[in-house]
């Protein structure tokens, strides 16, 4: 799953946002410099 997936599937399903924010942090490992740019529109 791709940060922009992450993204999208937030704001589509503000439920799942506590389990996507896991993933997100998964995906921040694996690639900090998007994610750096990215976390802020979570």
């Amino acid at each position: 799953m791709t940060i922009q997936n992450l993204i999208t599937n937030c704001q589509e399903d503000p439920k799942r946002r506590m389990h996507l924010l896991m993933e997100y942090q998964n995906c921040f490992i694996h690639d900090q410099s998007q994610s750096k740019r990215s976390v802020f529109l979570l």
